[in-house]
């Protein structure tokens, strides 16, 4: 079996520079978490967050320590489960591209070795570049979630005004007809009654039909002073 040293150096060189990358792809994680509300920020960069933003006249918001919500134990699962997954197949991609697909330690090791590197060069020093790029996101969203509303918001002001206003303003008018009416039917139906001598003098005293007249004339007063 012939080795060839170009390719050879070709997988060492794939491997290193794919562990700084994946490196580099576990901080980006840290922005996802952050936007996620899954991690949170430096304390430093909370006066930054609180800040009134302009023309939305509201602030990103600082969470609380999500360390117990089960949403944050959820998201970071889920992380920390993609992470190796993208590992073992970038590994796999580079030794079927440069050696046949047969396995090599020292590809592995150099693997490791360029995320070890990024760590701890690197990922101390980049932690607040990061956190700078997830609340320039978190920004974005605002401004793009604020805008993409807009429309809508202005259709569901236009829907209250020229319908659902004049269709509670068209029930209550009805409403207050139908009780005038109710009002009149009764009136009418005692005027009757005292003419034919009906209703019960035993618990009300004796009401001429002039002051039924009059008890009627109050009661339609007091619906039309009711009416909008």
């Amino acid at each position: 079996m012939t080795i060839d040293p170009v390719a050879q150096l070709s997988l060492y060189l794939a491997a290193l520079l794919g562990g700084i990358g994946l490196g580099i792809l576990a901080d980006i994680g840290k922005i996802l978490r952050i936007l996620l509300g899954a991690h949170l920020p430096s304390p430093s960069l909370r006066p930054l967050y609180e800040r009134r933003l302009p023309w939305l006249l509201r602030s990103v918001g600082w969470r609380a320590a999500p360390a117990r919500r089960a949403w944050a134990l959820g998201v970071s699962f889920l992380c920390d489960f993609a992470f190796p997954i993208l590992a073992t197949l970038y590994l796999l991609y580079i030794l079927f591209c440069f050696n046949s697909g047969k396995f090599r330690i020292s590809a592995l090791l150099l693997l490791l070795l360029g995320f070890a590197l990024w760590r701890v060069l690197f990922s101390a020093r980049t932690a607040r570049l990061f956190a700078y790029a997830a609340f320039g996101l978190a920004v974005l969203w605002l401004y793009l979630r604020t805008l993409l509303l807009l429309p809508l918001k202005f259709l569901w002001r236009m829907l209250l005004k020229f319908c659902v206003v004049p269709m509670l303003r068209g029930s209550k008018s009805l409403f207050l007809l139908y009780c005038r009416q109710r009002s009149v039917t009764m009136c009418r139906m005692q005027l009757n009654a005292a003419k034919a001598g009906l209703l019960r003098r035993a618990k009300r005293k004796n009401v001429t039909q002039k002051g039924m007249k009059k008890i009627c004339r109050k009661k339609e007063k007091r619906v039309a002073r009711s009416r909008p």
